[in-house]
């Protein structure tokens, strides 16, 4: 069995936005209660709540990242390459989350700027994260995402 499960993503080289990030992921008022569940938290969770039978499976081994190798290098397993901004990765992949899509539902009259409207929660997030930094919608940055392995070696049976 092998089981790879990414997790939140934040901001590389500014742990100070996860707050500001994770209130608009999942806040009250938010897109906390749209998200799919149990779902979120089993992805969340990277996997943890998901136990391999002992009469199924042997060696059950479990890895986290970022974590710290051996040679004290950080290692990562989900990272993209090169740099993201607002508009060109954080915008798209936030359009990616269930838990818009049932905002979306919720909340129809509230349209996006960039369709129309006089924005969505992905916009009031985004000019949040603008307003605390003093970024723009190109500026680049790194993004992270907290991920694990789980590995399980099938019993002969």
């Amino acid at each position: 069995m092998l089981i790879i499960g990414y997790g939140d993503v934040s901001f590389a080289d500014h742990p100070e936005l996860t707050p500001l990030l994770r209130h608009y992921m999942y806040g009250r008022n938010t897109l906390g209660p749209y998200w799919e569940q149990p779902g979120r938290s089993i992805v969340v969770n990277l996997y943890r709540d998901i136990i391999p039978p002992e009469a199924l499976y042997k060696d059950v081994t479990r890895h986290f990242f970022p974590r710290d190798s051996e040679s004290g290098e950080r290692e990562k397993i989900v990272q993209i390459p090169g740099k993201m901004s607002i508009e060109g990765t954080l915008r798209p992949y936030g359009k990616t989350w269930s838990s818009y899509h049932g905002w979306m539902s919720a909340f129809p009259n509230r349209k996006s700027r960039e369709n129309g409207g006089s924005g969505d929660i992905l916009d009031e997030m985004f000019d949040a994260l603008k307003v605390a930094t003093g970024w723009e919608e190109t500026t680049e940055f790194d993004l992270e995402w907290i991920s694990g392995i789980l590995l399980a070696r099938k019993r002969d049976l």
